[in-house]
């Protein structure tokens, strides 16, 4: 009884010592809910419609953000430990150890920076016995660091500020770990999130079709995604237009995601011989 409540007295502590705030510029509010059961909003990046391998660099400069390797060292690639139930697919460094930066640009413009508000995103790693630290730091456009944070267990970390200041972050492990995260969320005005959904007026038809669809909208198509039942892209398309004519050979059902203006929205198709 006496080991159990020195346990518990443990563990109180070390969580209280998790919540404190970082020594730095910005305000960190950690949270140590069970992520495997965390409810997500429907705008996080989760990686699930890609697999093991996939390089992730610049599928959502739509919405905002662009993942690139840190001074040409590697690339970001999808990871998945391979255990469903555990967290599922994840972002991580193509070469483990290499640094990992998010920009944050212009969707109209990516050459332009569009300053974040507030970072989110969760570190996962408490697996077979590996735990992940990772690194955080902070850049304004002027590429000045502003802000520094070590992430040294399984948590969601949430970065904010008082105005939008942040262009860029940039990840790397820091012990012999290497750093594995995932559902980020972005706020850039402190309203609007990175994967805002956008129901802009669209058709699709006939639906469902032996293989070709006509799509039609009431804005022009800036960028065109469709992923398979098993959430691979097989297309992406810059229509640059409000009509156009999809084709899709094998009988199915298809995800297909329409951008426009830095937003997106998604309707399902079913491919019928």
């Amino acid at each position: 009884m006496k080991h159990a409540l020195f346990n518990l007295t443990l563990v109180f502590f070390v969580l209280l010592g998790h919540a404190q705030s970082s020594p730095y510029f910005g305000t960190q509010a950690k949270g140590l809910d069970n992520l495997n059961k965390r409810v997500l909003p429907s705008d996080t990046i989760t990686f699930d419609e890609y697999t093991t391998g996939d390089i992730i660099t610049d599928q959502y400069v739509d919405y905002g953000i662009l993942f690139e390797g840190f001074g040409d060292n590697g690339a970001p690639v999808v990871h998945d430990y391979g255990d469903p139930q555990f967290f599922g697919p994840t972002l991580r460094s193509e070469n483990w150890f290499d640094e990992m930066k998010l920009t944050f640009v212009d969707p109209m413009n990516p050459s332009d920076n569009q300053l974040a508000r507030k970072i989110e995103f969760d570190n996962v790693v408490d697996y077979a016995g590996e735990t992940d630290f990772i690194s955080v730091d902070v850049y304004n456009a002027q590429d000045e660091l502003i802000d520094h944070y070590l992430s040294d267990g399984p948590e969601r970390v949430v970065l904010e500020y008082e105005m939008p200041e942040v262009a860029y972050i940039v990840l790397d492990d820091s012990a012999i770990t290497a750093y594995v995260i995932d559902n980020i969320l972005i706020d850039f005005e402190g309203a609007s999130s990175v994967l805002e959904r956008f129901e802009f007026e669209f058709d699709i038809f006939p639906n469902p079709s032996s293989g070709l669809f006509r799509i039609t909208s009431e804005k022009s198509i800036d960028q065109l995604q469709v992923h398979d039942s098993s959430g691979r892209l097989i297309e992406q398309i810059s229509p640059r237009k409000s009509e156009y004519f999809l084709e899709l050979i094998e009988p199915g059902m298809y995800s297909v995601s329409f951008h426009s203006q830095g937003r997106m929205t998604t309707k399902t198709v079913v491919v019928i011989h």
